[in-house]
């Protein structure tokens, strides 16, 4: 059986993967005029092997659906 702890220590570490992937994926997904108005997600397609974004949960978004606040991973958000 494991411990208390290692088992609240488990699931705040898939959590806290999740939050990454999640905000990495808003981030990713938002155009930058820098890169002549497309996603950082969007520009990486011939540098990164397909299926590795998405190993690390990392996905593209529709930008009307990309945000860009604190309100993305509300209980990060100190009260």
């Amino acid at each position: 059986m494991a411990h208390f702890s290692t088992v609240v220590w488990h699931s705040f570490r898939l959590r806290y993967t999740a939050d990454v992937a999640e905000c990495c994926s808003h981030v990713n997904s938002y155009p930058l005029a820098s890169l002549g108005g497309i996603s950082p997600i969007d520009n990486l397609g011939a540098l990164v092997p397909p299926g590795a974004l998405a190993g690390l949960g990392v996905t593209r978004l529709d930008p009307d659906e990309v945000v860009l606040r604190p309100s993305l991973v509300p209980h990060a958000v100190e009260q």
